[in-house]
């Protein structure tokens, strides 16, 4: 996974920073888990498995 990600809407960057905390704190680009298991930053299912033990 990237360490740095920057997102960009009609060419401004609206987001810039570490890939979990960009992808995590925006409802429009957060992958399902992140949406369903929050505030539990998971991005991933192996991820959740090793949050919920």
């Amino acid at each position: 996974m990237s360490r740095r990600t920057i997102v960009m809407a009609d060419g401004d960057v609206i987001a810039d920073g570490p890939t979990r905390t960009v992808l995590t704190s925006s409802p429009t680009f957060a992958p399902q888990t992140a949406k369903v298991f929050a505030p539990v930053p998971v991005l991933v299912p192996d991820e959740l498995a090793g949050a919920v033990r």
